[in-house]
């Protein structure tokens, strides 16, 4: 046991770097094999059993692919169920030692004839027994259980069965871990283009052809040579991190956390360049190999579907028509001619990208493989050609029957890289790694999935406001330019700093090879420049400031481009990632939507329609309250309500509001938590305004360690403050009702002077402190005077983390500066709040003194 030990730590130490764990893996598997045949051989000698019996590696073992603490799995097997009991001493003289080693042992004892029971029960015993190998013991016996296993899979009945359970296999597991390649945090055994990927091209030749490696594959023509030399780099790169996961974990850990992506690049010696960091380099690369053993995937099973299944038998059961000369629809999918007819037309491909499109048909795995090798033909000529051009925009603006995930045509055409043929400028952003927590896929996908929400709306799939967005598309003039924009918004990524700026230099010269009119580009060019403005003002800026709604207008210009730079603002903030947009996000930019949109079309009646919706509002709220408060008593909560607070608040918030201050009672708060259903709850706070409340508010999560996602911050001219938060949920879910009296209470012993928030955060701080990381960005305060008449505004940009907007607040509040608005933004991980405040004299900081001590001691408590 110590000299396995001690070789098994001497392998660890080794340095292993890019291409090199492999060898690792080999070298591991071989001295357990040593160690296990000499404790089989040992245990035999000294049980003198009679049993036949047999020693058999499966899974990874099997396929000599240990990672440093993947599971051991072992099949001890018997010729007959009465030999097991037998063998009982000899299975425990085997495991004890492993287990002392602290391996995780997997172990079955089962006959052929069992072993095949199981196998048709349960698939992953099945794939385990496919990667079997010869241990130790009876050989004869384990030549037995491998020649039933493909015989009977070999069965002609049994074939198609099998080729279904691994599709289903893996329809499954993309399923539970992700469908996609280019996930933020990959699973590198089990996600999609992962190594079972890989373990499945094997499983399937096993299974049903009895050929044992990939190269056999190439030989019966299953597998192109280049698939091949694709599939083995992708393999060798993913066992290189997977083993590296390992070592940094010190664990059996298959999953590519954010915080270990930038050690698993260093150990991989990844650099930074003039353009990416390491580890922006390394998950490029990452994703480029994962594509690659997804697309040989669905290129393999598709052949095997072809081997396995006759022509004839598919034309009786899916529709079937020409498109044009070289261009079919075919069983239910989308085909090309021959090679000699594509390269004869090239415009073909094109075509078969328009028709997959419009029919949301999904283009043949044979008919990519014809793109995949006719590249070269999409040369300048081909971008400049208009005939292209106008299938290509067809293409971009076509609605496919509803459907509710991303249309074929739009991921087999970018993984063959056809588009990025086609536009070169996306060649900058293919897998480009956005490193943060906030974008959930790659550039190159997330600018995909922003088109396909676009269709998402043309087709009726989100219409929980009575189809305020499709209105709105309806009324679109140019609907290539604005699909145009959502496929390139994000491509000036690939160029550094200042993305929307860049990107809109680009697409002048993508418009000329288009054909585009100069009005098309230049609208082309304002929505890629201005693809942030309205989602950044909306939650940043304080939009009952009629000052601010006459700038935004000016700033869009029209009537079209407003719409199409909302619809853009809404598809790309949908496509970054779940929640991104939530309820709140999204009232707030159609609120900012529908005051330019006044402006540009009536400005002389703006105020008036403001005027109008707030009465409206006042109306429906009095109507709600009566026969609960008195006419006076309404108005008197109306009179001291802001306009800000107007503008945001829908009748029901404003009779709720208004009820709960009716309630509160001297030197009391009301303290109210509704859990919101979508991984995060809203506080809301009523209680009498004083200094510091919102720092102390803020603190009180802190304590409690739970973390601020949004705020809005209201004070009501009676000094009544009305406080709303979006924060997580208590750390313990089981109780949680009892976490949050618990913060209640403290928060009444807060406000009433009886609990101390810096001593008390001081004794927990050492549990404030997560193990998550995240990729720290300089901080930044913006001050800005010019935009508000009546506030300085001032931007904090920085990363989450528990405690942050105590922090800050507390700064304003020791610098005598009072918090008028409050605009709390987290997206994930990276924070832009912003603060309206005045100082102590109710006046705006104009002092340039003032202002530098405000800016450094934001940037002091920020560093801290």
């Amino acid at each position: 046991m110590n000299d396995f030990l001690n070789q098994r730590r001497e392998l660890m130490a080794r340095p292993y770097g890019l291409g090199q764990s492999h060898e690792f893996t080999r070298r591991y598997a071989a001295l357990l094999d040593g160690y296990l045949k000499n404790l089989f051989e040992k245990a035999m000698n000294e049980t003198g059993s009679d049993a036949s019996s047999s020693l058999v590696a499966l899974g990874g073992y099997g396929r000599a692919e240990l990672a440093p603490h993947s599971d051991v799995d072992l099949l001890f097997l018997t010729a007959s169920p009465a030999d097991q009991k037998k063998i009982k001493p000899l299975i425990e003289a085997i495991l004890y030692p492993l287990w002392d080693l602290k391996l995780d042992v997997g172990q079955a004892v089962r006959t052929p004839v069992q072993c095949l029971e199981m196998a048709r029960e349960d698939f992953t015993a099945l794939a385990a027994q496919l990667d079997s190998r010869y241990l130790a013991g009876d050989e004869a016996l384990f030549h037995d259980f491998d020649v039933r296993l493909h015989r009977w899979l070999g069965a002609r009945s049994r074939r198609m069965s099998f080729f279904k359970e691994i599709r289903a296999s893996v329809k499954a597991r993309h399923t539970k871990y992700g469908a996609s390649c280019y996930l933020l945090e990959p699973n590198v055994k089990e996600g999609q283009g992962a190594l079972r990927d890989i373990h499945t091209i094997t499983w399937t030749a096993s299974g049903l052809y009895g050929l044992r490696t990939l190269t056999a594959l190439t030989d019966r023509g299953l597998l192109s040579r280049e698939r091949l030399v694709e599939i083995e780099a992708a393999k060798e790169f993913l066992t290189d991190v997977r083993f590296h996961l390992h070592r940094l974990t010190d664990g059996k850990n298959d999953t590519l956390t954010f915080e270990l992506q930038e050690g698993v690049a260093q150990a991989l010696s990844y650099q930074d360049n003039e353009r990416l960091s390491g580890v922006e380099r390394f998950m490029q690369e990452y994703y480029r190999h994962t594509y690659q053993a997804k697309s040989a995937l669905d290129y393999f099973l598709s052949r095997v579907q072809d081997n396995l299944t006759p022509h004839q038998v598919w034309s009786l059961t899916q529709r079937s028509r020409r498109v044009e000369r070289g261009l079919n629809i075919l069983r239910g999918q989308i085909e090309l001619g021959t090679r000699a007819e594509i390269r004869q037309r090239p415009l073909l491909m094109m075509r078969a990208y328009e028709v997959s499109a419009a029919s949301g048909l999904p283009i043949s795995q044979r008919s990519l493989e014809l793109i995949r090798n006719c590249l070269d033909l999409v040369d300048d000529e081909y971008r400049r050609d208009p005939q292209a051009a106008a299938a290509f925009l067809r293409a971009l603006t076509a609605i496919p029957p509803k459907t509710s995930r991303l249309p074929a045509d739009l991921d087999a055409m970018q993984y063959l890289h056809f588009l990025e043929a086609y536009l070169p400028e996306l060649a900058g952003v293919r897998a480009q790694v956005q490193h943060d927590a906030y974008h959930v896929y790659t550039v190159d996908v997330h600018l995909l999935a922003t088109l396909w929400e676009l269709k998402k709306i043309a087709l009726g799939l989100d219409e929980e406001a009575g189809g305020f967005e499709r209105d709105i598309l309806e009324q679109v003039k140019d609907r290539p330019v604005l699909f145009l924009a959502a496929l390139l918004h994000d491509i000036g990524k690939g160029h550094g700093r200042d993305h929307a700026r860049r990107g809109a230099e680009m697409i002048p010269e993508i418009g000329k090879r288009l054909g585009l009119s100069d009005e098309a580009a230049e609208n082309a060019v304002f929505l890629v420049a201005e693809h942030l403005f309205l989602i950044e003002t909306a939650t940043r800026r304080d939009l009952t400031e009629e000052k601010l709604i006459v700038a935004c207008a000016r700033r869009t210009g029209d009537l079209d481009r407003l719409n199409m730079l909302y619809l853009l603002t809404v598809a790309d903030s949908r496509a970054t990632g779940p929640g991104v947009l939530n309820p709140w996000k999204l009232s707030l930019l159609r609120d900012l939507y529908s005051k330019i949109h006044r402006v540009l079309t009536r400005s002389d009646l703006a105020a008036k329609e403001t005027a109008a919706r707030t009465e409206r509002l006042l109306t429906e709220v009095v109507s709600a309250l009566e026969g609960k408060l008195s006419p006076d008593q309404i108005d008197a909560h109306l009179a001291s309500m802001s306009a800000y607070y107007l503008s945001i608040m829908n009748t029901g918030q404003v009779v709720r509001h208004i009820l709960l201050e009716r309630s509160l009672k001297p030197g009391d708060l009301i303290w109210e938590v509704e859990d919101k259903g979508e991984g995060y709850c809203e506080a809301t706070i009523v209680t009498q305004d004083r200094p510091g409340l919102l720092t102390r508010i803020a603190g009180i999560f802190t304590l409690h360690h739970i973390n601020i996602l949004g705020a809005q911050v209201f004070t009501r001219a009676n000094n009544i403050a009305l406080n709303i938060f979006q924060v997580s949920h208590p750390p313990d879910r089981v109780y949680e009702d009892r976490a949050w009296a618990r913060l209640k209470e403290d928060a009444r012993r807060v406000l009433s002077g009886r609990l101390a928030l810096d001593y008390r955060i001081s004794l927990t701080r050492p549990l404030l402190t997560t193990a998550k990381a995240v990729i720290k960005h300089p901080n930044k305060v913006v001050v800005d005077n010019e935009t508000s008449d009546f506030h300085t505004i001032v931007e904090v940009y920085t990363y989450d983390r528990l405690g942050l907007l105590y922090e800050i607040t507390k700064t304003f509040f020791d610098l005598q500066l009072a918090i008028h608005i409050a605009k709390i933004s987290t997206k994930v991980d990276q924070v832009v709040d912003v603060f309206y405040v005045r100082d102590c004299l109710g006046q705006k900081i104009m002092d340039e003194e003032q202002i530098k001590e405000l800016n450094d001691a934001l940037l002091f408590t920020l560093e801290r």
